[in-house]
């Protein structure tokens, strides 16, 4: 069914409301609150200032800790602000003059948010999918994807965290950045 998520894929972390209480503030509801897509903003934002800069030290606000990643980097099992930091780590540990911006937020409602991004660097550094980097020949790479990102819900002392991100790419296009395949191209 379009809308539910498979079995295999959690639903919202239960800690998420009992950790609001605990702290003093009580949780919204995802319509009670008119500022709710601002504040899934805000952290969108702050994402994407922490995976630009590599100031790793603010994921804990926006990371929760059964936060759980699907996309093009193998995590092994890693959850929370550590599968975070590892998923960032693996573009950036690759790719010099790293960057990451999205050019559409093309939904925020309830506690989802999906944008296109794109990412781009010099692959000078580390291994990439698996393919090393030639520093004598390096490859600008340049990858587009979209993102869904569920939050926590908010509350008024706490702008949610991300507990889910659901990453799509065109993996076989950056291999063939990579130099490891290339197209075919079929003439009529």
């Amino acid at each position: 069914q379009i809308g539910h998520a498979p079995s295999c894929v959690p639903e919202a972390p239960a800690a998420a409301p009992a950790a609001a209480k605990v702290q003093g503030g009580q949780c919204l509801d995802r319509e009670a609150s008119g500022s709710q897509p601002q504040k899934i903003k805000a952290v969108v934002q702050k994402y994407f200032q922490t995976y630009n800069s590599g100031d790793f030290n603010q994921l804990p606000d926006i990371v929760h800790p059964s936060y759980h990643y699907w996309g093009l980097i193998d995590l092994t099992g890693k959850t929370g602000v550590a599968a975070m930091q590892a998923m960032m780590l693996g573009w950036r540990d690759a790719l010099s003059d790293f960057t990451i911006s999205h050019d559409w937020l093309l939904a925020a409602e309830g506690n989802r948010v999906i944008f296109r991004w794109r990412l781009q660097g010099c692959h000078t550094k580390g291994p990439l999918r698996g393919v090393l980097a030639d520093p004598d020949n390096p490859r600008h790479i340049t990858s587009w994807g979209i993102t869904a990102l569920s939050i926590t819900s908010c509350s008024p002392s706490q702008p949610g965290q991300i507990w889910r991100k659901v990453s799509h790419a065109n993996g076989a296009e950056l291999l063939r950045q990579l130099g490891v395949c290339s197209f075919l191209v079929a003439s009529r």
